[in-house]
C-alpha cells in the first residue's frame, strides 16, 4: 500500500506538471504569434539577422585575413581587439546622433556602417585599415545593439518584450551558427 500510494502521487505530480507546461506552451505561442503582429517586429529581426551575420562575417575574415594576409602579430591583434570595444563602452554617446535622425531611421544605419566596416576590411591591407574598419564595425554593431533594446521597449507592450528579447537572442544565435 506504500507504494501503491507513492506510484500514484509521483504520477499525479507528473500529470500536474504536464498540464502547467501545456498551458505556458499554449500561452507563449499566442505571445509569439501576437508579436508577430506589430508592424516593427519584422524589421527588428531583419535587423538582427544583418547584425549577427555582419558580426560573424567580421571575426571569420578578421581571423583569416588579419594574420594571413596583413601578417599581425599578437600584440597588434590584442590591440585591434581592444580597440574594437572602444564604441562598446562609448555606447552611451548614442544620445548624440538621436539628436538628429529617429531611432527607427538610425538602426538601419548602424547595420549600414557593419556592413561597410565589414566589407572594407578586404580594402584596407594595413595595420591602420584594420584599425579604421574595425572601429567602422564597431561602432555600427555597439549602435545597433544599443537600439535594439530602445526599440523593443518602445513598440511592444512589457508583457511582449521579454518574448521579442528572446526572439532577439534566438534569431541571432541561429544566425551564428
Amino acid at each position: 500500500k506504500k507504494y501503491t500510494l507513492t506510484l500514484f502521487m509521483y504520477i499525479l505530480s507528473n500529470y500536474l506538471i504536464f498540464l502547467q507546461l501545456q498551458q505556458i506552451f499554449t500561452m507563449v505561442k499566442k505571445m509569439y504569434s501576437e508579436l508577430k503582429k506589430v508592424p516593427h517586429y519584422h524589421l527588428i529581426i531583419l535587423l538582427v539577422i544583418g547584425n549577427a551575420i555582419g558580426f560573424h562575417c567580421w571575426h571569420t575574415l578578421f581571423n583569416n585575413f588579419s594574420i594571413d594576409t596583413i601578417g599581425l602579430d599578437g600584440s597588434q591583434v590584442g590591440l585591434l581587439q581592444s580597440i574594437r570595444e572602444i564604441p562598446g563602452l562609448l555606447a552611451f554617446t548614442i544620445f548624440i546622433p538621436l539628436i538628429f535622425i529617429k531611432e527607427n531611421h538610425l538602426a538601419p544605419i548602424s547595420i549600414l556602417l557593419l556592413g561597410i566596416g565589414v566589407t572594407a576590411t578586404g580594402i584596407f591591407k594595413s595595420f591602420q585599415g584594420m584599425i579604421l574598419t574595425t572601429m567602422l564595425m564597431s561602432i555600427g554593431f555597439h549602435y545597433f545593439e544599443t537600439l535594439s533594446q530602445s526599440l523593443a521597449l518602445q513598440h511592444f507592450s512589457k508583457k511582449q518584450a521579454p518574448f521579442l528579447f528572446a526572439q532577439i537572442r534566438r534569431t541571432s544565435s541561429l544566425c551564428n551558427v
